[in-house]
């Protein structure tokens, strides 16, 4: 999340709440008065900036989206079943799903036959026996590649457990940062988990407080008598998640929590906070939320900030808060309720969520594929929760039920 939210792009992997591009970008006089366009249908990895498609790659996504690639990524957990399926084509034979990882190496599984189910093809396949990241591939009988477009394509998984209850571990790496507001950290923590449990409906269990300094394994690495600022690094764009702290912290429920990391600010970024925009895994070896405290560029969106000369400023604990839960939002499943130019790679195909009782802001998308401006308030999803850009005052945000419906079907996938 920036000082307004989006997709990060790099490696396909993170969510992140952001002003989406440059300042210059976010904030306009007046509304975009062009229309809600003509988006194509099928997404089309022609049409992207770097050569993949970036969504959906998580399961239980509710649009239906055509796809022509070679190959679709998606992404699994360690438990779980899970259902590929697309629409039937009476005029040809059902393809075999053939699975790869992510370096097009064929991976040691049986490939799939379709089944024919209310005129769909449907794949049904175990999640263990998958890396996190991997490859469908779909092939016809004599190993030629199936290039017909996959219409209405789906995606779905399913534990057969029911999860009510998380338990989160509020990780100060550095010294503890302050909020613009002179919050404490068990009284920011405290706030952030009754806000998840409001929000999403989950019972809170336990609220861990831990220093990155105390970690059994990599404690040594991040001292706590000074400010710690993250890297956006590129190259290695997933170490603001701190991958060297899955290791176990001592304490199997402790391990088991959902890791929030709270950092002083990020390095060449402006992003408020940042989350895998599905979580893979709670407990080790999963990921876990990171949010800064600081904001270290030159702010000008006056909607959000008094001054257009600060270049430098503390989050709020309201800020903070609001950052937290969307990236929870993430971590769940869920997406943008309106996609940003971010989340889809430059491929307009898809520009909604896919979820019946939310909206979506046509006009924005329009408006980031013209490098237009437009007030983002004017949007009717701006107040949900999973809305790409914060402002002031949509920090009290809803989610709606059937945003809730996919976090009850999704969670069960990430708790080992």
């Amino acid at each position: 999340m920036k000082k307004l939210f989006a997709l990060l792009c790099a490696v396909c992997t993170t969510c992140v709440f952001t002003a989406c591009g440059d300042d210059s970008s976010s904030v306009s006089s007046e509304l975009s008065g062009s229309s809600a366009g003509v988006f194509p249908k099928v997404l089309d990895v022609d049409k992207t900036e770097d050569g993949y498609i970036v969504y959906p790659y998580m399961p239980n996504i509710q649009a239906e989206i055509d796809f022509n690639l070679d190959e679709v990524l998606l992404v699994s957990v360690t438990s779980g079943k899970f259902h590929i399926s697309f629409s039937a084509d009476e005029k040809m034979e059902a393809p075999t799903l053939v699975f790869y990882d992510t370096s097009l190496v064929k991976l040691d599984m049986e490939p799939v036959e379709a089944k024919q189910v209310d005129n769909r093809w449907t794949y049904d396949f175990d999640g263990p026996s998958l890396p996190a990241f991997w490859l469908v591939r779909m092939f016809i009988k004599d190993g030629t590649p199936f290039k017909n477009t996959l219409k209405n394509m789906r995606y779905e998984g399913e534990s057969g457990k029911n999860v009510s209850k998380i338990s989160l571990n509020f990780v100060t790496v550095g010294k503890y940062p302050e909020t613009g507001d002179n919050v404490p950290l068990e009284t920011l923590g405290n706030k952030i988990a009754e806000e998840i449990h409001k929000t999403y409906q989950l019972e809170i269990d336990t609220v861990y407080f831990s220093k990155a300094s105390e970690h059994p394994v990599v404690g040594k690495n991040y001292p706590d008598d000074e400010p710690y600022v993250g890297d956006m690094d590129e190259d290695n764009p997933l170490a603001i998640f701190f991958p060297d702290m899955v290791a176990s912290w001592g304490s199997a429920k402790k391990d088991a929590a959902l890791d929030i990391f709270l950092v002083e600010a990020m390095s060449g970024s402006d992003f408020v906070a940042i989350s895998p925009n599905f979580g893979l895994s709670m407990g080790e070896n999963g990921l876990g939320v990171s949010i800064t405290f600081r904001d270290l560029s030159d702010i000008e969106d006056l909607d959000l900030f008094e001054s257009e000369d600060i270049e430098e400023y503390n989050y709020t604990s309201e800020e903070i808060i609001h950052s937290v839960v969307h990236e929870v939002g993430h971590y769940f499943g869920l997406p943008h309720t309106t996609l940003t130019i971010d989340d889809t790679n430059g491929d307009y195909a898809v520009v909604d969520d896919g979820i019946e009782d939310t909206e979506v802001c046509k006009e924005l998308v329009d408006a980031e594929r013209e490098g237009e401006l437009m007030f983002y308030f004017m949007c009717p999803d701006y107040n949900n929760i999973m809305f790409p850009y914060m402002g002031k005052d949509n920090l009290k945000s809803t989610v709606s039920k059937g945003q809730l419906e996919i976090i009850q079907k999704t969670l069960p996938l990430l708790v080992p």
